[in-house]
């Protein structure tokens, strides 16, 4: 390619024979003429006036102009210029010739030459420093280039598997260490349940321990036991008179010379009413009256819970002696004679509220029950039992479930309330003989009567329903539950009056039904 000083030379050799042909003609040079060769060129080149844009038309470029991929995908009719299907179109040149892409050095090259050919025409300095400029980063980024790409190379011809191999055997070594400690932490866990199964037996066993103390509450130091039997209490089983009646004093709660028809002495408790055991102090009147009233002979040793628990008293010596439990006097029997002199006087069970009755006692393994766990949903169940069924399980109840009438008291806690479902489960219902009816009619306002079928059907519904480790049971297993305590069809009733009451709510679900608590 010619460099710009032998285009100028050529172009002014040009220039000469021009002259020279020109000057031959005497005719006066025109303006064309003096345009072109004396005017120069960069005073000719300038922005179109606004005048002049009717001269020209100005094609505006499209808003987007679509890439060779996007223009591929652009679905179109395809047009046949032959005048038969058969014939191939012919091959878009666009699309076999492909414009050549040029390095950037080659641009700012010819920018740099076409730049110093019209030197001489209009010097161009600042926009040559830019060219040389940019120039001069393309070498440096060459170089850096080549450097970055020979150290790379170097590198990896050096050690090609050095980094790949490295890698390897360290997620080898992490995923053997993962497997041994996942082996190990199995290990531990089985570990920790040989422990656990070991060391805490379940919960129902805990009382175990109390076994091996003598079933019998009266199994108690001899000394005791001979404290308790020649206590001067024991006289006063009998009335006896001196000269001076006025010194005489007449004990009410003694029941060994009451007759059936004898008021009984007015609990002084909410506990009593529930027929809960309470403290000998609050009942009795101490260890005193416990003396006079030699019916029930209690174990000191004994502790609350576990009165609360068993909700009896037992009195068992092996073949002398049975079990003596709080129960209502039978109707038929008369009034207990004094015993004689030098013999040990018949135990004479209380005659007592039913609502103060307790279960009759059983087998030591009989009687223990499944414990309920007091928190804070059986105490939300138990309010919702005392203001849906209050009145049936307590007639006439002296509790105020709403809290709006001062002077008395709150419904029981849950404890309580366990203690007299279960005492008034365990009894038997009213019974409509005339003999029962005469017998009643002899003091209706002192002694009420016994516990309604419905009464102990709804307690055995609830007490079953509260052993359940989440308060539900089913249906089917509720209702034979309810047969196998007594009350068959009543129980079933008893149910779903319940229901109607909204204590309880029968859930389907799952191809069965569950019968749970509404609260």
């Amino acid at each position: 390619m010619p460099s710009l000083s032998d285009q100028i030379d050529h172009l002014t050799s040009l220039s000469k024979s021009i002259k020279a042909n020109a000057d031959g003609f005497p005719a006066s040079d025109g303006l064309f003429t003096i345009a072109v060769l004396n005017t120069p060129l960069g005073d000719l080149i300038r922005d179109i006036d606004s005048s002049e844009l009717g001269l020209f038309t100005l094609v505006h470029p499209p808003s987007h102009v679509p890439t060779e991929s996007e223009a591929r995908g652009v679905i179109s009719r395809v047009e046949f210029p032959g005048a038969t299907p058969l014939r191939k179109p012919p091959s878009r040149r666009q699309e076999t010739t492909k414009p050549r892409e040029y390095e950037p050095e080659v641009y700012a090259q010819a920018a740099l030459k076409y730049l110093d050919r019209y030197h001489s025409i209009r010097p161009m300095p600042r926009a040559r420093s830019q060219v040389q400029g940019l120039i001069n980063q393309l070498d440096a980024a060459r170089r850096n280039i080549r450097c970055l790409s020979e150290t790379l190379q170097q590198l990896t011809s050096s050690n090609p598997a050095s980094g790949s191999s490295s890698q390897e055997s360290a997620a080898a070594d992490e995923e053997r260490r993962i497997q041994d400690l996942q082996a190990r932490l199995t290990e531990l866990r089985k570990q920790k349940d040989d422990i656990l199964r070991t060391s805490n037996p379940a919960p129902k066993f805990k009382p175990a321990p109390k076994l091996a103390r003598a079933p019998s509450p009266l199994t108690v130091p001899e000394a005791q036991e001979e404290r308790f039997w020649n206590t001067p209490a024991a006289s006063a089983r009998t009335l006896r008179f001196t000269e001076k009646l006025m010194d005489e004093e007449v004990d009410i709660n003694d029941v060994s010379i009451m007759s059936f028809t004898s008021p009984i002495p007015r609990s002084r408790s909410v506990l009593s009413s529930l027929g809960l055991p309470v403290d000998d102090d609050s009942l009795d009147g101490g260890e005193h009256n416990i003396g006079q009233g030699d019916s029930v002979l209690p174990d000191p040793s004994d502790e609350p819970e576990e009165e609360l628990r068993d909700n009896e008293l037992e009195v068992d010596d092996g073949d002398q002696e049975q079990t003596v439990v709080l129960k209502k006097l039978p109707s038929s029997l008369p009034p207990n004679p004094t015993p004689p002199e030098g013999t040990t006087p018949p135990e004479t069970p209380l005659p007592t509220n039913p609502e103060l009755q307790t279960p009759t006692a059983g087998p030591p393994e009989s009687v223990r029950k499944p414990k309920v766990r007091m928190n804070v949903e059986i105490e939300k169940i138990v309010v919702r039992i005392w203001s849906t069924v209050g009145e049936i399980i307590m007639p006439g109840h002296p509790f105020d479930l709403t809290g709006s009438i001062s002077g008395r008291s709150k419904p029981p806690r849950a404890k309580e309330t366990l203690a007299h479902l279960e005492s008034l489960s365990s009894q038997t219902p009213s019974s409509t003989s005339p003999t029962a009816s005469s017998f009643s009619s002899l003091a209706p306002s002192m002694i009420p009567g016994q516990p309604t079928s419905q009464q102990i059907a709804t307690c055995q519904l609830l007490l079953t329903l509260l052993n359940q480790p989440d308060f539900s049971m089913s249906l089917n297993k509720l209702k034979e539950a309810l047969v196998e305590g007594g009350g068959s069809a009543g129980g079933t009733r008893t149910m779903y009056a319940c229901v109607a009451k909204k204590l309880i709510k029968i859930e389907r679900g799952g191809g069965e039904q569950v019968v749970k608590f509404d609260v």
